[in-house]
């Protein structure tokens, strides 16, 4: 009965990215100007980061229960 995970795991997905999203845009805007180029990479590198906790996640949803 893994039905509960996979809405628990669904909501902290979307409430925890929602607030990394915000969190890496005011952290762009909390910096000085910087050159569009750079920019461009530190979005990217943010962008990329959240895979590693989703995985995680993603594999607690998958997980067998134990009997």
């Amino acid at each position: 009965m893994r039905r509960w995970r996979t809405a628990v795991a669904g909501a902290a997905f979307a409430i925890g990215l929602f607030i990394y999203a915000i969190l890496a845009v005011a952290l762009l805007d909390f910096l000085p100007p910087l050159h569009w180029a750079l920019e461009g990479v530190i979005y990217l590198f943010l962008g990329l980061v959240w895979i590693f906790p989703a995985t995680s996640l993603l594999g607690w949803v998958a997980r067998r229960e134990e009997m």
